[in-house]
């Protein structure tokens, strides 16, 4: 199709994707779906273009938020150059794995102490693995992003200060904004995957289906229905219990707006400021419309225009390396010329002033070094060699200080430090200790946790030690299988 652009939402197990014949407009075509079972990204994303028999085109590509990690990390400035150069080195104490094994981007909202880079994360092989599939597709992606941010691009916020929850068939998220930018998005675990899967395998494929078994218009249809619509709506009141919970321990600033998305939306009821959220039995009247996703297509208006224009992170932007690096270096070079300038015009009346003051400087910081390199090392010793005696005896007595300072302090506070880790691990229950690195500007501990809470309570408990007082210790985590790891670091 002649100026087409493919849309594509990949979660796991599911697939959407639309044809927007140009522009901004509304995709003319059905929306397509496949179902799939362990698939990777890349191998969902070949074979739903397959299925589809779509010809070559440009495409903008949505990956779930629950495949992307999140971090908010605070600089002491607001200059976006330093921040993107100091990124990386930041995230190296707060990631289990080297930072290189990720596709960073960032943005950088602006503090009263300096500024915070809310960063994105999503792993390189992922990635390679959607841009080279969807190459040998014949797609040419311009973009790739998580669904969360293209929701925040497609639905912008009604004011400064909004929460955006998003409760669709494939999964569950929150985005918090604040002065206008994305300060925060949590990702909210749930079995609604699981629960799509199941709706599937007993026919249960397009929105109104779903719908009507929510509401009960699908009794009769044969299958396990009740019990479908008993897990649903137990999962929806788990996502809703999630959703309460956070609102309620955040500090939201009066005025604070909230609107909720996705194909169970109709069904939450949301009250940002008291804190309160509830499924109803019925929808709301008036909100089902006529949906034909799922799961984000329908949020994103099923037109990729204002995703692929919007600005905030993603992964991949087809052109954006040149762009970016020419507008980042266009005001140093224009600074530059300018300042070049106006020293070649005053340089000529300057130079031989400020070398003749200069060589006199010299002259006399020459004498006082030698007179009191003389009375350091003794007359006796050639005058060639004094410098390098001086050095040496100060080197010397440097190597001594060093030696006995660290001699007489280490082993006291390393076993100090030791114990009081080891007194704070003890008191939570389920915490297992498998490692405990005390090195000179950081401690470190890993382990083992039985739960989010346990290791949040063990890193308090650690930030209350009396030593530790004035750092924040930071806690990272990751989930494999039915284990969590946690890292706790103190500088």
């Amino acid at each position: 199709m002649a100026h087409a652009t493919y849309l594509l939402a990949a979660a796991s197990g599911l697939v959407e994707g639309a044809v927007c014949p140009g522009g901004n407009a509304p995709a003319s075509d059905p929306v397509w779906r496949l179902w799939l079972k362990g698939e990777s990204p890349g191998a969902s994303i070949a074979a739903f273009v397959a299925s589809a028999e779509w010809g070559p085109a440009p495409a903008v590509v949505v990956v779930a938020t629950d495949a992307v990690g999140f971090r908010r990390v605070a600089f002491p400035f607001k200059d976006p150059r330093r921040i993107r150069q100091s990124l990386r080195y930041a995230l190296a104490t707060e990631l289990l794995e080297q930072v290189d094994a990720y596709a960073v981007d960032h943005e950088v909202i602006p503090t009263e102490e300096g500024a915070v880079a809310v960063v994105s994360l999503l792993k390189q092989d992922v990635l390679r693995d959607i841009l080279a599939a969807s190459a040998q597709c014949g797609l040419k992606t311009y973009r790739v992003l998580s669904a969360a941010h293209a929701l925040a691009a497609a639905s912008p916020a009604p004011s400064p200060d909004h929460v955006q929850a998003y409760v669709g068939a494939e999964e569950a998220f929150l985005t918090v904004v604040r002065a206008g930018h994305v300060d925060r998005i949590v990702v909210l675990p749930s079995a609604l995957q699981a629960v799509l899967a199941e709706l599937a395998a007993q026919g249960i494929t397009r929105p109104q289906d779903v719908a009507g078994l929510l509401t009960g218009a699908a009794d009769g249809s044969g299958g396990d229905r009740e019990g479908l619509r008993t897990r649903l709506r137990h999962e929806l009141h788990d996502v809703a219990g999630q959703i309460g919970r956070f609102l309620r321990m955040q500090s939201l600033p009066p005025g604070t707006t909230c609107s909720v998305h996705g194909l169970y939306a109709p069904w939450i009821e949301l009250d940002a400021a008291g804190g309160t959220v509830r499924v109803a039995e019925q929808p709301r009247p008036g909100e089902l419309g006529e949906r034909v996703a799922l799961g984000i297509l329908d949020e994103l208006g099923i037109a990729p225009g204002a995703v692929l224009a919007g600005k905030g992170p993603g992964f991949f932007r087809a052109g954006s390396s040149w762009s970016a690096l020419l507008g980042e270096v266009r005001r140093p070079l224009i600074a530059l010329g300018v300042l070049l300038l106006l020293t070649l015009a005053v340089a000529g009346g300057t130079y031989a002033l400020r070398t003749g003051s200069l060589l006199r400087q010299l002259a006399l910081s020459n004498q006082e070094l030698g007179t009191l390199v003389a009375k350091r090392v003794g007359g006796d010793v050639p005058e060639t060699a004094r410098v390098s005696v001086l050095r040496e005896q100060l080197a010397s007595l440097r190597e001594q200080s060093r030696a006995a300072a660290h001699s007489a302090a280490v082993p006291y506070a390393v076993l100090g430090t030791f114990s009081d880790v080891s007194v704070q691990a003890a008191a939570v229950p389920g915490i297992t200790v498998e490692s405990v690195q005390i090195a000179a500007a950081q401690v470190t501990l890993t382990g083992q946790t039985p739960s989010y809470q346990a290791a949040e309570a063990l890193r308090d408990k650690l930030g209350a030690i009396a030593r530790f007082k004035g750092r924040t210790p930071k806690l990272t985590y990751q989930r494999a299988g039915q284990t969590i790891a946690y890292r706790i670091t103190v500088q």
